[in-house]
């Protein structure tokens, strides 16, 4: 599979905005998310949390100013949360999803809201499930899929419906909790939890 990849406001969908900077309308979309943070946090006043610059600046200036390395590969990230996010957020199932989409969308961006999100302290890398290459191996003699994203290979593991991704909450926590690099897949079909192959525990959770 090939990889997938907020200023004025814009009611017709936008195209897929340029990995060098954000588009208006992706620093329009983070600008409404984070509106709505806060107002589920009662708090309207931007002060105290440091988030003026975010309603007043341009983002792809703030984010200079920060200094991030490796500002092209966080713009691209960003870029991808955005579009995952726009994806989800008819689907009334998704609430889980939409709250980690929206912590990491803002991690990036260096926000921090207290108390904003009912999330366990598990948080795994969320993909879409087209941004890895599929492959197949061999291990404990069965043909298994694998996934490659980013310099990294795993093994598939897991998987459930859209409607039922809660359900793999107590197995990202067993993961967490042993330090297990592993990463939660999105798509239309499925949630799919996959552990790096070159974890040393690889082959337990792979029997």
């Amino acid at each position: 599979m090939n990889e997938t990849r907020l200023c004025v406001a814009v009611n017709a969908p936008s195209p897929l905005p340029s990995s060098r900077q954000l588009s208006s309308f992706t620093q329009y979309y983070i600008r409404k998310l984070l509106r709505q943070r806060l107002k589920m946090l009662d708090s309207p006043r931007l002060q105290p949390l440091g988030l003026e610059r975010y309603f007043s600046q341009d983002l792809n200036v703030i984010l200079h100013n920060a200094g991030a390395s490796q500002r092209s590969t966080l713009i691209e990230q960003i870029n991808t949360l955005v579009q995952l996010h726009l994806k989800h957020q008819q689907e009334s199932h998704n609430g889980y999803l939409l709250a980690e989409l929206e912590q990491r969308l803002f991690a990036l961006l260096g926000v921090w809201l207290p108390g904003a999100y009912p999330l366990p302290a598990t948080q795994p890398t969320l993909v879409q499930e087209e941004a890895g290459a599929v492959f197949r191996f061999f291990l404990n003699g069965r043909l298994r899929q694998g996934i490659r994203y980013g310099q990294e290979l795993y093994g598939w593991v897991a998987e459930c419906l859209p409607t039922a991704v809660n359900g793999l909450t107590p197995f990202l926590s067993s993961l967490a909790q042993q330090q297990v690099p592993f990463v939660l897949t999105v798509s239309s079909r499925r949630y799919a939890i996959w552990i790096s192959l070159r974890s040393p525990g690889c082959r337990q959770w792979l029997r």
